[in-house]
């Protein structure tokens, strides 16, 4: 089979989406070796693609604007595909050809202030936004999802989409599964994410300033893109003082990743909205002891596996810092839950259901 994978959401620093790109492409390769797949990928980004039977095409035509359709158009009629498949929420369709989009959230859609402080800007983009992936959703042959969280939001504002959104829950390969777990001899806390304000970053500091101020904690180490968000991170630990206790580090290699999470004393993961949350799986994987959002789709991918707190109170994610630090037996015991719970992850099944999907939608 002739399949178009749309990667143009790789960006040329590797965040979450671009991870989930660059192994479900590669492995849909690797599964499916006589079909014949080309990724489409934005300048820049190629450096991520794995190797092993993927065509390349670099694309500078941007996601998400007026005219994509007649810009993309020319290739898409080169390749001629039997079957489209884009990893974004939304974009063109082409007649005679299926298409299947992976919606990873609906954050821009649901997320005040998701474009920044301005009302004006985020009330345009929530319009935009809204009218495309509308449009997406009732031309696609199939809608992939992360959690059944995601699914169920999806299916909520957008109901004829039911029928053909499926879940797919994602995967991590930093941690072979059932390798056996590392003495944890950091005395540091861990964060891995981007400063935007799903994240939660500011009640995240300040629980951990008032949970240092009770109690003294070890310090706080942040892995943070460096995106528009980057500075308001730097303006939170300035604000509440914390630059003595509190690491700020951006762009680390794979190795370091790897070795912060299976070193630190805990996880900290208090998002007030997720699709999925790569980061926490990996630290599961690593039996890392995570704290984690109730209420979010890290609620069901972390299951029993973290300890789970209301994002929106900046006293409970606190305690549950305090809790963490203080008390050994739960971080061994969470560790083994971890462990066990994010062994049932792998980009593997990920792109097995993929095949699924597209062979069935290419039929």
């Amino acid at each position: 089979m002739k399949l178009l994978l749309d990667g143009r959401a790789l960006q040329p620093e590797l965040d979450g989406i671009g991870r989930f790109t660059s192994a479900v492409a590669g492995r849909l390769c690797r599964i499916r070796p006589d079909w014949d797949i080309t990724l489409l990928v934005s300048p820049h980004s190629t450096h991520h693609v794995p190797g092993g039977g993927l065509k390349l095409e670099s694309c500078p035509v941007p996601r998400f604007v007026p005219g994509e359709k007649r810009k993309l158009s020319p290739t898409v009629s080169r390749i001629s595909p039997r079957v489209y498949c884009s990893f974004s929420m939304a974009g063109p369709t082409w007649r005679g050809i299926p298409a299947c989009f992976t919606i990873h959230d609906l954050m821009v859609l649901e997320m005040e202030g998701y474009f920044g402080p301005s009302g004006l800007r985020n009330a345009l983009y929530r319009m935009w936004f809204g009218h495309i992936i509308l449009r997406s959703a009732e031309e696609a042959a199939c809608i992939v999802v992360p959690t059944r969280w995601v699914r169920d939001r999806v299916c909520a504002r957008f109901p004829n989409a039911s029928t053909k959104t499926v879940v797919v829950y994602e995967g991590q390969d930093l941690f072979e599964p059932g390798s056996p777990p590392s003495a944890r001899s950091g005395d540091f806390m861990l964060y891995v994410g981007n400063g935007r304000s799903y994240k939660n970053v500011t009640r995240l500091l300040k629980a951990y300033s008032d949970a240092s101020a009770r109690t003294g904690l070890p310090r706080l180490v942040m892995v943070v893109r460096r995106d528009r968000a980057f500075p308001s991170v730097v303006g939170a630990i300035a604000r509440l003082g914390l630059e003595s206790k509190v690491d700020l580090l951006s762009a680390v290699s794979e190795g370091r990743l790897k070795e912060l999470y299976s070193n630190c004393l805990a996880f900290l993961s208090p998002s007030i909205s997720e699709g999925f949350g790569l980061p926490v799986v990996e630290a599961m994987a690593a039996g890392a002891p995570v704290l984690a959002s109730r209420g979010t789709a890290l609620e069901e991918v972390a299951g029993d596996g973290a300890l789970l707190v209301d994002p929106t109170s900046v006293e409970a994610i606190s305690r549950g810092i305090s809790e963490l630090a203080s008390d050994s037996a739960m971080r061994e015991e969470l560790s083994l839950r971890a462990r066990a719970r994010a062994s049932g992850f792998s980009w593997d099944s990920s792109a097995a259901a993929y095949a699924g999907l597209l062979e069935e939608a290419g039929r």
